[in-house]
């Protein structure tokens, strides 16, 4: 996450709501951030948001190129 490790810390903390402000806040200056949006997702996950840890998934696995190798199973 932001190199200060303050998602870091949320996370250990469970505090999610900290963690997808703090994951949010990585992706606006690296949308590529793979670690931010998979610790994001698990955050919304946590929080009942699943629709939106989905959507984070689903970018991740682009950004990886995983996405294409999802789909062939």
């Amino acid at each position: 996450l932001q190199d200060d490790g303050v998602g870091a810390a949320r996370y250990q903390a469970k505090d999610w709501q900290g963690v997808v402000d703090e994951c949010t806040r990585t992706l606006r200056a690296k949308p590529e951030h793979v670690v931010a949006l998979t610790s994001r997702a698990d955050a919304r996950f946590k929080l009942g948001d699943d629709a939106g840890a989905m959507a984070d998934v689903e970018a991740a696995l682009s950004l990886t190129g995983l996405e294409d190798e999802q789909r062939a199973f």
